[in-house]
């Protein structure tokens, strides 16, 4: 009971200082202007659902290429809908998202029909969350890379100096995570499909940098709704910025008020642009988060009602 307590003491406090930066940011930014942003969305709201779609294909064909079965183009569809239920159900947790991957492994094992369809359910569920972690932290050095070498944003020194560390940080993240797998403590473990299907982890892994940038749809599509558009490249740098603060936030629930702060930190500091729109835009990004989310829950009901009528029909 004790441990209960002092776990909902901890979720309660940061879900007030989450509450206490958003309510900042709204007084800074204005609840009419704010309000005035959604109202903005009107016909739109269907392009914006379509702006998570390759991104999801990408995670959803990461996923499959690392699964040990045979090969069928078919089998994406399946890949994609579990991609999508998965989403949804990690949302019940706040902090880590984790709930739907446990949840990953069972959908997949009642999908598969293979011969030891348990054991290459959840060693699929276990590399790919290991890819999609790779992917994630290449993605985030790549940008780190763009901004200091490839791209002339107007950085101050205190900012080079941060984007240098965020991309030494990854650079070393990346040399381990990719050592580990061909360690000789793993080979008996699920990481040796890294050294069985070389090729099949390196397309999966590159899905999933392509995913990270390909995201910024959303933002560049947000943006362009309100009328202060950025470029696709910003958009996507933006989008990978909000990504490094949504992990490095991690223990704020749903990361209320520190992705809007992230997001404004990006957009000003790091891309030098107008902050015009940016709670508009977060807020946009959030609505279309909650709807997909609720198309995942949705998926997840009509796939358990024909699976209990028809087992493996839904496959």
């Amino acid at each position: 009971m004790k441990n209960f307590l002092n776990s909902l003491l901890f979720k309660v406090l940061f879900v007030s200082l989450g509450g206490i930066a958003l309510f900042f940011l709204l007084k800074d930014y204005g609840g009419e202007q704010l309000l005035n942003d959604l109202k903005s969305i009107h016909s739109w709201i269907f392009l914006l659902l379509l702006t998570f779609v390759p991104t999801l294909c990408a995670y959803a064909a990461a996923w499959w290429l690392v699964t040990d079965s045979q090969f069928s183009l078919r089998q994406l569809p399946l890949f994609f809908r579990l991609t999508v239920i998965s989403i949804a159900w990690n949302n019940l947790t706040p902090f880590l998202k984790v709930a739907g991957e446990p949840l990953k492994g069972l959908m997949l094992a009642k999908q598969l029909q293979i011969k030891d369809r348990e054991r290459v359910a959840w060693e699929s569920t276990i590399v790919y969350n290991y890819v999609h972690l790779l992917g994630t932290v290449m993605a985030i050095f790549v940008a780190a890379v763009a901004v200091l070498y490839l791209i002339s944003f107007p950085l101050t020194s205190t900012m080079k100096l941060l984007v240098m560390v965020v991309a030494l940080v990854t650079l070393v993240m990346i040399a381990l995570g990719l050592a580990l797998p061909y360690s000789r403590f793993l080979k008996k473990l699920p990481l040796n499909f890294f050294c069985r299907h070389p090729y099949r982890v390196t397309i999966a892994i590159l899905l999933e940098v392509m995913a990270r940038f390909v995201e910024g749809l959303t933002f560049y599509l947000a943006f362009l709704i309100l009328k202060n558009p950025l470029p696709f490249l910003d958009a996507s740098l933006l989008e990978v910025g909000r990504t490094l603060i949504d992990n490095i936030f991690f223990f704020v629930p749903y990361q209320v008020g520190s992705r809007e702060q992230g997001i404004f930190f990006f957009l000003t500091e790091i891309l030098g642009r107008d902050s015009k729109g940016y709670l508009g835009a977060a807020m946009i990004y959030r609505l279309v988060e909650v709807i997909w989310v609720g198309i995942g829950y949705l998926l997840f009901a009509i796939q358990e009602f024909y699976l209990r009528r028809r087992p493996r029909a839904f496959a």
